[in-house]
């Protein structure tokens, strides 16, 4: 969380870091030369200044040996953070009016360890601060962050992801001009195939404008200290900043750390890192090197090294890869209205055109009891996509070879954004096995939200011609609030992925009914992403479609658990 208080200047900014008053955590947006400078001032007023070297703290072994090293730690070496707080709490050893320590080049903190090490750093600090703050003589503790623009986007991301509570040294004026990195010579860089993180991180990506593909590299540093570190690629982003921080935040929600180097598209116009960073990375969007798919569908390799077992299966429990989970109970197919009732809403992100909310339409009673036709309407979009069967529409059913829209499932080119009332009794069609923008910009989503627990995608014939896009996506949590916080995440997704004419039905994992299995059946997984690989395209299902035997009925499945992440080190 980012607080910004009103600040004066650089004295303002000095006065914040010499009270022992919290925030504790400080963003310097400003070149190394800037840092050290900070750090001098302080030290003119009696404030224990010590500086860290963030390429030095890659790893937590690194970065608590290098913090033991700057101030001198008595005893022996710790090993963890709590071990660290104990020995920050009282600094006897080391008197002064506070205690400031400052990391230059902090985008490379901890970039080698899953996002927990990060947090435990977190913790830490406010135990520390908190502590020394309450006691009868209080002694300031600050930790201040430096980086350039790009670093410190990737940092807000992370530091959001974990909860950590911060401030930005806004009235900090640089005086050094930003230095641009080297080639690197104390690393070496390579490629290798695509996993679960490096997809969440390419699709994150595809949702920034002008972005046209994104690598990944490992940086591996030469000593012991440390672990290889993910180094992302995007291409072309209009808005770096904003693309360091799409990409940062997904990889953050995988429980993953990274470094992001944004990159021209023109490799005349990069400098000597960015050009060493891209020749060495594998493409990861939009295909990932291993196989000629889109980002999200195929089956995770592991990073360099890492044990295939070790990634656990992103597929729903109880569900083969490419299948859907048939309704459970002993009665016949639940019995589908004729139509979803709902107003149309047109270019208005998620909004009725009175101003109102636009919840999912006629979802009447609990869930329990809703049938299939019951799924009502909700706001999605998608992008234009190539179609998986063309003419496979039936039109004796009315679908759209009949109303003479384009064959096979796709979005009208050009059409608005439009949220509709579909009615479920109308032809089905998963549509095609790969990802189009608007599958992207939904996985993307998933990957950075702590709420989505799936979502799936499928497409119905309007008998008038054209096709409606429906998804479905079960929320982690059971709250109201939460429900419609996802829902309207999921609409500005659709809406600015360029979607069209869409049918949205989110609810609570816990809320899950047959009707819903029902609709499973006959949608394509998005997320979490299938293990092994995409489904494979399903013909148009008519109204009429048999339900499976009793003998083929799955027990009910838990909500999928995101709340551990794959490991993030090769």
């Amino acid at each position: 969380m980012r607080v910004v208080p009103p600040v004066a200047g650089p004295e303002a900014e000095l006065a914040r870091l010499a009270r022992p008053t919290g925030p504790w955590l400080h963003l310097l947006d400003a070149a190394p030369a800037d840092a050290r400078q900070l750090g001098w001032l302080l030290g003119q007023d009696g404030i224990v200044v010590r500086q860290l070297r963030g390429h030095c703290g890659r790893s937590t072994y690194g970065l608590l040996d290098e913090i033991g090293a700057a101030l001198q730690l008595p005893g022996d070496p710790v090993g963890d953070w709590p071990a660290l707080a104990d020995l920050l709490t009282d600094m006897a050893w080391l008197p002064g009016a506070g205690h400031v320590l400052v990391v230059t080049r902090s985008a490379l903190l901890l970039a080698a360890e899953p996002l927990g090490e990060l947090r435990g750093l977190v913790e830490a600090v406010r135990e520390v601060a908190r502590a020394r703050a309450e006691e009868g003589d209080p002694v300031p503790f600050h930790l201040v962050l430096q980086d350039d623009a790009i670093g410190v986007a990737a940092l807000r991301a992370r530091l959001d992801a974990v909860g950590a509570r911060y401030a930005e040294l806004s009235g900090w004026d640089a005086q050094e001009p930003s230095v641009g990195a080297a080639v690197p010579v104390r690393s070496v860089l390579t490629g290798g195939p695509a996993d679960r993180v490096d997809l969440a991180a390419g699709a994150a990506a595809a949702t920034v404008a002008g972005v046209v593909s994104v690598g990944r590299a490992w940086e591996e540093f030469r000593g012991g200290s440390s672990g290889p570190v993910r180094v992302y690629v995007p291409a072309g982003a209009v808005d770096p900043s904003a693309v360091v921080s799409a990409v940062s935040a997904a990889v953050a929600a995988l429980d993953a750390s990274c470094v992001v180097v944004p990159v021209p598209v023109d490799p005349a116009a990069a400098d000597p890192r960015q050009a060493a960073v891209a020749a060495a990375a594998s493409e990861v969007w939009p295909t990932p090197e291993r196989a000629a798919a889109s980002p999200a569908e195929p089956a995770p390799a592991t990073a360099p090294g890492a044990d295939a077992a070790a990634t656990p299966s992103t597929a729903p429990a109880g569900t083969a890869a490419g299948s859907a989970v048939p309704p459970v109970g002993d009665s016949a197919e639940p019995a589908r209205p004729a139509a979803a009732s709902g107003d149309r809403v047109t270019g208005t992100r998620g909004r009725s055109t009175t101003g109102a909310p636009a919840g999912p339409a006629s979802l009447a009673g609990p869930a329990e009891s809703r049938s299939p036709a019951d799924l009502g309407s909700a706001d999605l979009g998608v992008g234009d996509s190539t179609p998986a069967n063309p003419g496979s529409a039936d039109p004796a059913a009315g679908g759209p070879a009949a109303g003479g829209a384009t064959a096979g499932p796709r979005d009208e080119p050009g059409a608005p954004f439009e949220l509709i009332a579909a009615n479920l009794q109308w032809p089905f069609d998963s549509g095609s096995a790969e990802n189009d923008p608007v599958d992207a910009a939904l996985l993307a989503h998933a990957a950075r939200s702590r709420l989505t627990a799936a979502v799936f995608r499928t497409w119905v014939a309007d008998p008038s011609g054209g096709w409606v896009r429906v998804i479905l996506g079960y929320v982690s949590r059971s709250s109201i609030a939460e429900v419609e916080s996802e829902r309207s995440a999921l609409v500005d997704a659709l809406q600015g992925a360029g979607a069209a004419r869409c049918c949205v039905e989110v609810l609570a994992a816990t809320d899950v009914s047959d009707a819903h299995r029902w609709l499973e059946q006959r949608c394509r997984p998005l997320w979490p992403i299938p293990a092994a690989g995409p489904a494979a395209p399903q013909p148009v299902l008519a109204a009429d479609a048999p339900e499976p035997r009793p003998a083929d009925r799955a027990v009910p499945r838990p909500a999928p658990d995101r709340t551990a992440g794959p490991a993030s080190r090769p």
